[in-house]
């Protein structure tokens, strides 16, 4: 009766992990939609852009740093699209897989996010820092056009797109943080796994 009652927390804690492992998949697919969402938005926002700056409206200089400005607050958005998707992975690797690994007695499932530790085609370096870095390069070159006609417009320009700077790329770095660790925890798992993958020839 004993042995019975462990089976069945066994089981019942099995399913609940896998139910919590769906519902974390679902999330994440949720915040993926919205990532890929935000694409569309640039071009439109763009388009808006040039017409409010052809209209003549509106201060030329504001309307060129409000939108440098808010691209990097759909930049912002899209780091923290990938800050709550690396969330959701390290917890499934560093937490919800310890928990399954104890109800199945082994390590050998889940194994895409282990299997891209060692295998990742683009190393996620360069996705991480193209943002920030391309931020950097459109704000020098905007800068560098400004400087003979620079103004107090153009100095609270700087000033704003700096700040978004700063915290574009804290967020970014913040996600790649959250990749490296659930990277760590998977490096063994990946390196077993490739031992057990068979043998192609180059």
């Amino acid at each position: 009766m004993k042995e019975s009652l462990a089976e069945d927390e066994r089981n019942a804690l099995l399913q609940l992990c896998l139910a919590e492992y769906q519902a974390l998949t679902t999330r994440c697919s949720y915040w993926i939609v919205l990532q890929i969402g935000l694409l569309p938005v640039v071009p439109v926002y763009l388009v808006l852009a040039v017409t409010v700056w052809q209209s003549g409206v509106i201060i030329r200089e504001v309307v060129l740093w409000t939108t440098l400005a808010g691209l990097q607050l759909i930049a912002l958005l899209w780091a923290q699209t990938m800050i709550e998707q690396f969330a959701i992975v390290k917890y499934i690797e560093c937490y919800l897989r310890r928990i399954l690994e104890t109800v199945v007695d082994g390590d050998l499932f889940w194994g895409y996010e282990p299997y891209l530790v060692m295998h990742r085609p683009v190393k996620s370096i360069y996705g991480g820092l193209s943002v920030p870095f391309l931020i950097v390069v459109v704000l020098a070159v905007t800068l560098i056009c400004r400087l003979k006609e620079f103004s107090r417009w153009d100095f609270c320009g700087v000033v704003v797109n700096l700040m978004l700077l700063v915290i574009v790329c804290w967020s970014t770095y913040t996600a790649g943080k959250l990749q490296r660790e659930w990277s760590k925890s998977d490096k063994m798992l990946a390196q077993k796994l490739d031992e057990m993958a068979p043998r192609t020839n180059s």
